[in-house]
């Protein structure tokens, strides 16, 4: 029995023995395979020459349809110090085809008045312009008793000034708001009629206003950009004209007009870069409305009388201009260009000289033209 239980222990350490020597499982707890989770933040190395998507978005522009969603550029758009990528413009412009596809489109870079942004924030632009204009006289075959002509009177070119301001509302349009004037020409002409002298003196000036919503023209071009623009305008032009013949029994009067130009205009404006902070910008407007005029006649000699009158016509007024302009810094800009006005159905002073005093000839028209040199700051 007990070499029976003796033989069994030795087989049993054995077996145990040859188990525990053989190649087992590891088993480990389940809260050693799992790791706590703990997030991996990577820095964020930020390239100031790119601008990051929604840049300079305001609150109540991020959902408008025709600025897009992504700011001024895609953010792998490699942007340059203004902003928007290659010369100003993106290579993958706004969402909706909002300015940068086109050219400097951000506020930062001082894209001209006029001009679709892509910061969605309200921006105020001002505009101050010195602008020696030239204006023709009329018809020049208007005859004075024979003494002389409307062609003898020659007006130069005299200084006067335009300045306008321009705030942006909603998320697309802006309203400018101009004013025009302090241009007064002049001239006599003095002849000698043998009995007795002929004097002529021409005066006349302008003054000037508008009112007008411009909305930017959304296209793929990447250096180009426009608007359109629709509003009012008022122009004033005052005349006056004297006559006098010393020649015993000869004439002696004086006459003056006044030209009241109400007209609804439309305009278009086309603008682009010829370098990173050159560009040149044309623009042009034509509206028609109707003008009221009136007309005093005095007459001294030989015969004394003081006639008035008024009238209303048709009236057109059309104007072009193009500028190159010089960035100075992000926010101010100068230029120098060229500045043309038509307009058509005027009664000008001394087209009123042959007809009668109650009657006013209203078919004349006149050229302007003008050098323009400006200032331009934005807000």
């Amino acid at each position: 029995m007990k070499a029976t239980v003796v033989a069994l222990v030795v087989v049993s350490l054995c077996g145990t023995t040859a188990w525990a020597q053989s190649p087992q499982p590891v088993i480990q707890p389940m809260a050693a395979v799992v790791q706590p989770m703990t997030p991996v933040i990577q820095p964020v190395i930020v390239d100031p020459q790119v601008m990051p998507a929604g840049h300079g978005m305001g609150i109540g522009y991020a959902s408008h349809g025709r600025h897009g969603h992504g700011g001024c550029c895609a953010p792998e758009a490699p942007c340059d110090s203004c902003g928007c990528a290659s010369g100003c413009g993106c290579a993958s412009g706004c969402a909706g085809g909002c300015g940068c596809a086109g050219g400097c489109g951000c506020d930062s870079c001082g894209c001209g008045l006029f001009d679709c942004c892509c910061h969605h924030k309200p921006w105020i632009r001002v505009r101050a312009e010195a602008l020696p204009m030239h204006r023709t006289e009329g018809d020049p075959n208007v005859d004075f008793q024979g003494a002389f002509t409307l062609e003898d009177f020659d007006f130069s070119f005299e200084w006067g000034l335009r300045v306008a301001g321009e705030v942006r509302f909603g998320g697309d349009g802006s309203l400018e708001s101009v004013f025009t004037g302090f241009h007064r020409w002049s001239d006599v002409v003095i002849v000698d009629l043998g009995t007795g002298i002929g004097t002529g003196g021409y005066q006349s000036e302008l003054y000037g206003g508008e009112v007008n919503s411009w909305y930017p023209i959304h296209w793929p071009f990447r250096h180009a950009r426009g608007a359109v623009m629709a509003g009012g305008r008022y122009l004033n032009l005052r005349e006056t004209f004297s006559f006098e013949n010393t020649t015993p029994g000869g004439l002696s009067n004086f006459i003056e007009t006044d030209n009241h130009v109400v007209v609804g205009q439309l305009g278009w404006m086309l603008s682009g870069n010829l370098r990173r902070t050159l560009g040149v910008r044309w623009e042009g407007k034509a509206g028609l409305g109707a003008n009221h005029m009136e007309r005093e006649t005095v007459q001294l000699a030989p015969t004394v009388f003081d006639q008035e009158g008024n009238d209303s016509t048709l009236a057109f007024i059309g104007e072009t201009s193009v500028v190159i302009s010089y960035q100075v810094v992000p926010s101010l800009s100068v230029y120098a260009g060229y500045y043309a006005m038509w307009v058509d159905g005027l009664a000008l002073a001394p087209a009123q000289f042959n007809i009668p005093p109650e009657a006013i000839d209203d078919d004349s028209r006149l050229f302007f033209q003008a050098g323009i040199a400006g200032v331009e700051a934005t807000w």
